[in-house]
């Protein structure tokens, strides 16, 4: 599981920086960039602060699993809220497969996230570049909700149990 997330999340992450890119040229100069919950436009922006700002958001974002494998090393042990944590904390063993399934839970997390991203960046580019999308924009978040959940859960049961 810790692998397959992972992978996830580092496809994700090329996939929506080069979708970015990709549709870059493509894109009006003057462009639909928020949406009614009936997917309507209702919000404008320029091309490149749009682009800006969703390469910054997106690279904020998953900067973040990549600063907590560093931290989580380095962190006192009354700042995670974990399942059994005096045990998670008693031998090196124990915290590093802590370490393992908090990791994961940040993969799967921010790869969910990324999925959503790409699906609001295609509904996006269709809007402006042929003025309607065959994708419901709702899509995003029937892809991210359960990679959220099932990592989230997965590794909430992973460091309940404490027999490993």
């Amino acid at each position: 599981m810790q692998k397959w997330l992972y992978r996830l999340w580092l496809v994700s992450l090329i996939i929506v920086i080069g979708q970015t890119a990709f549709y870059y040229n493509d894109l009006p100069d003057k462009m639909a960039t928020h949406f009614d919950v009936n997917g309507n436009p209702d919000g404008w922006s320029d091309k490149g602060d749009f682009v800006l700002l969703m390469l910054v958001i997106i690279i904020m974002l998953n900067v973040w699993p990549i600063v907590t494998r560093t931290l989580f090393n380095k962190l006192p042990k009354a700042l995670f809220n974990i399942p059994n944590r005096d045990y998670w904390f008693a031998t090196e063993e124990r915290n590093k497969y802590m370490h393992t399934i908090l990791c994961a839970m940040m993969d799967g997390i921010f790869a969910g996230t990324n999925l959503l991203f790409i699906v609001l960046m295609k509904y996006t580019y269709d809007i402006n570049v042929y003025g309607s999308s065959s994708m419901n924009m709702w899509l995003g978040v029937t892809i991210m909700l359960p990679i959220v959940l099932m990592s989230a859960f997965w590794g909430i049961i992973k460091l309940s149990k404490t027999d490993n």
